[in-house]
């Protein structure tokens, strides 16, 4: 018998490692997305702002604290009481020169009362300047919370502060317009007044003719 053994076919091993071959890699930075325009908001506050609004509200106070305490006042007479024994302890000249007093006293009530009623309304107590006065104030404290942000930086002014300073000019102004016109209007119909009063007394010298 023969023996054949196996053969193995070469292999031809070699320890050579292949080069790794390096591969971009490219980074996808994502687009920031666009604001709509207007949607920033403010990034700052402005000192005037503030002092103008505070001014605002002070003065609506003033206005109405004015208005409260400068209206018209209606008093009654308070008569003195009489006491009847010391009136029979006076003679009839001190008992005389009593009622003249009272008289006098009860004359100066009569022309303050007419003094009062009379004399003409200071710019304070007019029902429409606290109106106005108000709503400026309320304008205000509008603007200033829209177009202020407290979280950010305090600077001095900035394009707001032109329209504060008009409101306080308004609040300024309108009393003293106010004034004026209510004057006016007085003096008008205290013309009207005289000239009625003259109408009438030619009307009744011509009757009497």
């Amino acid at each position: 018998y023969v023996t054949v053994e196996p053969t193995q076919p070469s292999v031809n091993i070699t320890n050579e490692i292949p080069e790794q071959t390096t591969v971009p890699v490219t980074t996808i930075e994502e687009d920031p997305t666009p604001e709509a325009a207007g949607t920033t908001g403010p990034t700052t506050w402005a000192l005037l702002n503030v002092i103008a609004t505070i001014l605002s509200l002070l003065l609506l106070l003033v206005f109405g604290i004015k208005m409260f305490f400068d209206r018209p006042k209606d008093e009654e007479y308070k008569e003195e009481p009489v006491d009847a024994e010391f009136l029979a302890s006076m003679t009839p000249e001190q008992r005389e020169q009593y009622q003249m007093r009272r008289e006098a006293d009860y004359q100066a009530w009569q022309a303050d009362q007419q003094q009062q009623n009379s004399k003409p309304k200071t710019m304070f107590v007019n029902a429409p300047v606290l109106l106005i006065a108000g709503l400026a104030f309320v304008e205000a404290i509008i603007l200033l919370f829209m177009f202020s942000n407290f979280d950010g930086y305090m600077v001095l002014l900035d394009s707001w502060t032109v329209v504060f300073a008009l409101i306080l000019f308004v609040q300024l102004l309108t009393p003293m317009v106010a004034a004026v016109i209510f004057n006016n209007l007085k003096e008008s119909k205290q013309q009207r007044q005289q000239q009625a009063v003259q109408t009438s007394t030619n009307n009744a010298q011509e009757i009497t003719l």
